[in-house]
């Protein structure tokens, strides 16, 4: 992953806190997400993509979009370990404020009486 000064991350935090959208409910959310689409595809990138989701979480892009078809599954066990917490850097990170987007295949999410 590339270096980035300390003025340009705060730079960044201060534009994805400024510039939110709001919902009809009132929730904020920042304009800017992040996708997940080739996540989890190869296991020797997989520290390299963890990382990155939770830079990405610590700049302020606390909206992870993913799905079951991304990497079959193991974009979803990948984000899981990302925002785990559990002695890493995003420990400080409330679960409690990061927003899940998920897709399941049609023919999984069909309601069983």
């Amino acid at each position: 992953m590339a270096t980035i000064e300390r003025d340009e991350i705060d730079r960044i935090k201060k534009s994805l806190n400024e510039h939110r959208v709001k919902l009809p409910d009132g929730t904020l959310l920042p304009r800017l997400g992040q996708g997940t689409w080739y996540i989890g595809d190869s296991a020797s990138t997989a520290q390299e993509e963890i990382s990155t989701l939770r830079f990405g979480v610590e700049l302020g892009m606390n909206v992870i979009g993913t799905a079951e078809m991304c990497g079959d599954g193991r974009s979803e066990s990948l984000v899981g370990e990302a925002i785990d917490g559990s002695g890493t850097k995003c420990s400080w990170y409330p679960r409690c404020t990061l927003i899940m987007q998920d897709k399941v295949r049609s023919a999984k999410a069909v309601r069983k009486a």
